[in-house]
């Protein structure tokens, strides 16, 4: 793609700027405003723990010129959700499971074999997720202390379903 640019008299701005909005809505299929997520790769559930978050941290401080990365996690299994805040404004997740490259899977894990995710502003999924159901996850992974206990979760940042 080449750029291009163009002059106007900052007077005009908002005039302007309704009419690119014009345009805009009128040229650009809304297929293609579909938001994208990049994930630094897909990472099998069971690579999911604390040692693998300890590697992550050791790239630390994360921030605008170094975020901290996502990772696609495939086929993790809902075991338990909720939402949670002020009204129900955020989504809790229990996950299990996952897609582990053709070895021997249970579809339903618990215990050390979970994690806590968290969705942010996300709690009107607790309308379409039932437990059982088979979700594809982009997030970051990091720990939560809490009461002297250390724990995994997942910071989510979109959530698709692939079956129930």
């Amino acid at each position: 793609p080449m750029a291009a640019g163009f002059g106007f008299d900052p007077k005009k701005l908002e005039v302007i700027k309704e009419r690119l909005f014009k345009l805009a809505k009128e040229k650009i299929a809304k297929k293609k405003l579909v938001k994208q997520i990049e994930s630094e790769c897909v990472m099998p559930f069971e690579l999911v723990d604390h040692e693998m978050v300890d590697l992550i941290n050791t790239f630390e401080p994360f921030g605008q010129a170094n975020r901290k990365p996502l990772f696609e996690i495939r086929n993790v299994e809902v075991l338990d959700f909720a939402s949670m805040g002020k009204d129900g404004a955020h989504l809790r997740v229990m996950l299990g499971g996952g897609e582990n490259d053709g070895d021997e899977a249970s579809s339903s894990m618990s215990g050390d074999n979970s994690i806590k995710a968290i969705g942010w502003r996300m709690g009107k999924l607790s309308d379409e997720l039932n437990i059982g159901d088979k979700v594809n996850l982009v997030g970051s992974l990091e720990f939560n202390v809490w009461n002297g206990r250390k724990s995994l979760q997942m910071i989510l940042k979109d959530v698709v379903g692939v079956e129930s």
